[in-house]
């Protein structure tokens, strides 16, 4: 309803785990009427949408046909688009640091701290599209056979979904995801297609620990990473 990042709260001594507004979390009512859930239950609702809906090969064959026309011939545009998304967590480091000096400096930190979050919020989304664009750029996608669609499909879907994985769901769903907004009578996920295309193209996909999430320095390069 108001736009703040969810975040999570835990009942009954830890026994059980939600997700919940932050604004209505630290503000109460007067800051939202705010929206409560499961913890599991959104979990396995954003995963099987992902399972039904886009990890299925006539699906995974349309976004990687499409990506790889409109990509063709097109790296001074990606390194362009690189160069903004660079300018852009700049400018929001120096936001960053004005808020945090704000706080030090004794301005009242219930004020600034939706703001904080909300822009550290979006420079955790820039990192993440930094390293997609990079990847873009260093490699390029190609086209994959009907038999490696089909595989590449059933082997996600089977790990997303298995419970005794939980890092590798984590971090994958942190890659296919770039934003779910959660509503009282509907969820919207949305993500880069790219970042699915380049898992499915290559022939060494990124290891859980690699998916680029918040770290700032990571490297698109695999030997770099080992």
């Amino acid at each position: 309803d108001c736009g703040a990042p969810m975040r999570t709260r835990t009942g009954k001594g830890g026994q059980y785990w939600y997700y919940t507004c932050s604004r209505a979390k630290y503000m109460g009512k007067v800051g939202c009427g705010g929206v409560t859930v499961s913890m599991p239950k959104l979990d396995e609702i954003v995963t099987d949408a992902l399972c039904e809906k886009v990890l299925q090969p006539d699906r995974l064959q349309e976004m990687l046909g499409a990506l790889i026309a409109r990509n063709s011939g097109r790296r001074e545009q990606l390194q362009a688009e690189l160069r903004e998304l660079q300018r852009q967590r700049r400018d929001i480091d120096q936001k960053l640091d004005k808020l945090a000096d704000a706080v030090e400096n004794g301005a009242a930190a219930s004020s600034l701290y939706d703001r904080f979050q909300k822009r550290q919020n979006e420079r955790e989304q820039i990192v993440r599209l930094i390293s997609f664009k990079t990847r873009e750029i260093d490699t390029p996608l190609s086209a994959v056979t009907p038999e490696k669609l089909d595989a590449f499909a059933a082997s996600f879907r089977a790990r997303l979904r298995n419970s005794d994985d939980p890092a590798f769901r984590r971090a994958y769903m942190r890659l296919l995801l770039h934003k779910v907004i959660v509503g009282k009578d509907a969820i919207q996920i949305s993500g880069p297609k790219a970042a699915l295309a380049h898992q499915l193209s290559t022939e060494k996909p990124l290891a859980p620990s690699m998916v680029p999430t918040f770290m700032d320095g990571w490297c698109t390069r695999q030997e770099s990473n080992l």
